[in-house]
């Protein structure tokens, strides 16, 4: 989908999409095609784009702050409703039911890829825990290593000195 066919479904302005799609806090959850780095000589929507924009266009009628709405994007969250005029502006005959399963289905996606870079960051920082966990147990090891030489010298100098003592 190009541009224009986005902005008349969304009801904002061409250059609201440009916009948008080339802001920097938003840039990343847009295709390489929305961002004309394709190659192409225009820039072309996919279905995903388009939930991403609807999901701005949602948010920022709400007021919301360019960095809460790029947190909501990464949560891997979309806007499914879409403006009453979209469906009757888009010429492309696509039934009512099926363009709503494809945006569940395209925000279920965003979901699952949201939630699987969760899993790696987790995943790294369980790796990270247990390496300093590792340290953390071989220092102590050397410490209680260290803490029982100098308990056994302390040990013979006070039996060195009770030795002394008696005689």
């Amino acid at each position: 989908m190009k541009v224009g066919e986005a902005a008349r479904i969304l009801g904002v302005d061409s250059s609201t999409v440009r916009n948008w799609i080339s802001h920097p806090l938003l840039t990343a959850f847009f295709s390489l095609s929305a961002r004309n780095e394709h190659g192409g000589s225009q820039r072309v929507l996919t279905e995903p784009d388009i939930l991403v924009l609807n999901t701005i266009r949602a948010r920022r009628a709400q007021g919301e702050e360019w960095e809460t709405i790029a947190a909501y994007l990464d949560s891997g969250e979309r806007e499914k409703d879409f403006p009453a005029n979209a469906i009757s502006v888009d010429t492309r005959v696509i039934s009512v039911p099926q363009a709503e399963q494809s945006a569940r289905a395209m925000a279920l996606l965003a979901e699952r890829d949201a939630a699987l870079k969760r899993v790696e960051e987790l995943t790294g920082r369980i790796e990270q825990l247990e390496q300093e966990k590792e340290e953390i147990r071989e220092k102590l090891t050397k410490e209680i290593k260290q803490l029982l030489r100098e308990l056994g010298r302390l040990e013979g100098l006070l039996e060195a000195r009770n030795q002394e003592n008696k005689e």
